[in-house]
């Protein structure tokens, strides 16, 4: 599955932070499944929950910048 690079920094830095996406989900005030599709590209954020998201990760506001960006449905590689 091809994954973009978005997507490995925002894990990388969950990994790093030990947080889970229940945990992320409390920050941001979202379902932890929506949180996922967001980090996983299928779902876009508004700037406030995109902001939230990078701060409680540790990354700059250009990562929330490109979260509130329309992803391209059914984007990931089809092959697993």
């Amino acid at each position: 599955m091809a994954i973009a690079e978005i997507t490995k920094q925002l894990l990388a830095a969950k990994k790093e932070k030990g947080l889970t996406f229940e945990d992320l989900e409390n920050v941001v005030g979202r379902d932890e499944t929506w949180v996922a599709s967001v980090i996983y590209r299928q779902a876009s954020a508004d700037m406030e929950e995109a902001t939230k998201l990078v701060t409680a990760l540790g990354l700059p506001e250009s990562v929330a910048e490109e979260l509130t960006v329309p992803p391209l449905k059914g984007s990931l590689d089809p092959q697993i």
